[in-house]
């Protein structure tokens, strides 16, 4: 966004918008942002891990379009405000999924993976607004815009084709599904041994969060 505003012709369309207003463009995604990571771990709870990535896709790609479309001011301000709502709910959820589903020998470096991903896409963004900006039409800012809504899309077809939690179906007692998730995690193979062991363990430790007991002090 950063690239952006300092755009001849986006400041010339939102008619040289004063400091506040660029201010409140870029810093209102991160009000979108603080109400729904508030939210996310309950509703990831609530819906699974793999429910709210598909929304938290499905609402930045909506808030992106918003953004790209827009046509003044207060229309900008609420695709950013949507924009970050999308992106409340995929910061939270997403390192929570990458590490029920990632092994545990792997499990640092998938971590590491993923803030990686940040910074390619960040520098990514900076690329595009840089050759973006020599297009002479309100396109220069349209179409870096409107490169979210494809990131957005990427990940919300995605979503349907990636496996649900093991850790969240054993929790609400999908015991076979939880099962059938980790064997495909495994090669597909419900008797795989690292497969089993994983159940039992992620079992067991469902069971002791259940039937934990607080001591007195």
């Amino acid at each position: 966004m950063s690239g952006i505003i300092t755009g001849p012709y986006f400041k010339k369309y939102f008619d040289y918008p004063a400091p506040l207003e660029l201010g409140t463009m870029v810093a209102i995604l991160e009000v979108g942002a603080f109400i729904t990571s508030v939210a996310a771990g309950r509703v990831g709870d609530w819906i699974g891990r793999k429910g709210t990535l598909f929304i938290g896709a499905v609402v930045f790609t909506v808030g992106g379009a918003i953004q790209t479309f827009t046509t003044g001011f207060w229309t900008m301000i609420v695709g950013r405000l949507v924009s970050g709502f999308g992106v409340g709910l995929l910061s939270t959820i997403v390192p929570i999924y990458q590490s029920e589903i990632s092994p545990p020998n792997h499990r640092g470096a998938l971590a590491c993976m993923e803030f990686t991903g940040n910074i390619i896409g960040y520098s990514s963004s900076v690329w595009t607004d840089y050759f973006c900006s020599f297009i002479e039409s309100d396109l220069s800012w349209r179409i870096p815009l409107f490169v979210q809504c494809v990131i957005g899309f990427i990940l919300a077809a995605g979503s349907l084709v990636m496996p649900e939690s093991p850790r969240w179906l054993i929790d609400t007692g999908k015991d076979a599904d939880g099962m059938k998730a980790l064997a495909d995690l495994h090669g597909g193979d419900l008797n795989h041994p690292i497969a089993i062991a994983e159940f039992k363990e992620i079992k067991d430790k469902v069971y002791e969060e259940v039937n934990v007991t607080y001591l007195p002090p």
